[in-house]
């Protein structure tokens, strides 16, 4: 795993310094860049969202997403993208089958990081913008920790049953996205974007039987566990995009 996140990081550096041919800006006319910040609506998609009758696997209910870009146009139909999106989306309380009334369970989230870069094609009206951008890269996956505990509502304890933990994994991702963009002012657009985050990745989790902070042989009873999922997501906003000086 660590020689897998060393050579993402290599990856990622190596990215950076292709892109350092058009970034920070060179003096001509050719290029003009832009920066982008907004925050998007994250809905789950396939055997990542939760269905209320039917097969779950990820459990995955819509969340939110931040979202920072950088792009270069180069001419007048092609540029290039680079994109960084933090994710959170809230899971199902029947993540976990709980089926004694007496315990009780504490889930966390699912988080996504996913960092892309690739061309980007648009048209140019005199106050619209059309938008598509194909960025590839890796998205980094943290499967929700699950407490369950048990309530004694005769002597009023919580005592620890199981923990899940873990579940950390990067893996290829793409997210495609179409936008509109319109003029506000010389250095400022208002854009109305989608993209659709695609991802699969291999989950790699323990758990923990007992309170580790209690129980010196809580970790003796842990078992591993293997979750292969799709990690699909349509995320949906709106973003303010700043033009940078040359």
């Amino acid at each position: 795993m660590k020689i897998k996140i060393l050579l993402i990081i290599i990856s990622i550096i190596l990215c950076f310094k292709a892109l350092g041919q058009v970034f920070p800006p060179k003096n001509d006319s050719t290029h003009t860049f832009y920066a982008e910040a907004g925050i998007t609506a994250a809905i789950p998609q396939g055997e990542f969202k939760y269905y209320l009758a039917g097969p779950n696997i990820g459990y995955a209910k819509p969340g939110a997403s931040i979202y920072f870009s950088a792009k270069a146009y180069q001419n007048k139909f092609l540029g290039y993208c680079l994109n960084l999106n933090a994710t959170l989306n809230p899971v199902d309380n029947s993540f976990e089958l709980i089926t004694n009334e007496a315990h009780k369970a504490d889930i966390g989230m699912w988080r996504n990081l996913n960092f892309g870069i690739g061309p980007l094609l648009y048209i140019n009206t005199e106050n619209i913008l059309f938008e598509v951008k194909v960025p590839i890269g890796f998205n980094s996956v943290s499967r929700p920790k699950v407490l369950v505990n048990y309530y004694s509502s005769s002597t009023g304890t919580i005592t620890r049953l199981y923990t899940t933990t873990g579940g950390n994994s990067i893996g290829w991702s793409t997210a495609p996205e179409i936008a509109i963009i319109f003029k506000v002012k010389d250095n400022l657009q208002l854009k109305f974007f989608s993209y659709y985050l695609i991802s699969n990745v291999n989950l790699n989790y323990q758990k923990i039987y007992g309170d580790p902070q209690t129980s010196p042989s809580a970790y003796a009873n842990a078992i591993e566990i293997e979750q292969k999922i799709k990690i699909r997501s349509i995320n949906a906003g709106i973003t303010c995009v700043f033009k940078l000086n040359k």
